[in-house]
């Protein structure tokens, strides 16, 4: 699945990096969040829960909640890894201690390639085993939170539109 292949051009494909479970699980936790503190259900809301459920549509969710596999982790730390210029630090030691701290977590796929390219794009200079973990930890919650909320969005908004 994520293990890179190479392309016509001889360049590994990219694995995939699940930016649009990302948005959607965004989406998802701003919608959850406004139907719990809406004292009155309002049709903006309904509307855009309505936009929700057509887009969820459109995404594999399957993705945030397949629990990664050994190689999926691999690949995802391995580019994470290569990213920044080689430290002083032994990265076979600092590689294979990540790895089992993240498979440890036991991440949906979508949640290591998430949190992965979120360290990339935080972090100067290579990230802590540490703070990877914690980034890793915080995009569980996320998707875990917005695919619960992904399987009961369509009774939360025939709840709103009844009470409206």
């Amino acid at each position: 699945m994520t293990v890179p292949a190479r392309s016509d051009r001889g360049e590994p494909e990219l694995p995939p990096d699940y930016r649009e479970i990302e948005l959607m699980a965004k989406e998802l936790l701003e919608l959850r969040v406004a139907c719990l503190s809406q004292s009155s259900p309002s049709t903006k809301l309904i509307q855009r829960l309505d936009a929700a459920i057509v887009a969820l549509k459109q995404i594999d969710l399957d993705a945030a909640r397949q629990t990664a596999t050994r190689p999926e982790v691999v690949v995802y730390l391995g580019m994470l890894i290569k990213c920044y210029p080689a430290g002083a630090q032994d990265a076979k030691i600092f590689g294979r201690l990540l790895r089992e701290d993240i498979l440890q977590l036991d991440p949906p796929r979508a949640a290591v390639a998430i949190a992965c390219r979120r360290c990339r794009l935080k972090y100067r200079f290579m990230p802590s085993i540490a703070e990877i973990v914690e980034e890793t930890r915080s995009i569980i919650g996320l998707v875990t939170s917005a695919v619960e909320f992904a399987s009961r969005i369509g009774a939360e908004r025939d709840r709103l539109a009844k009470d409206r």
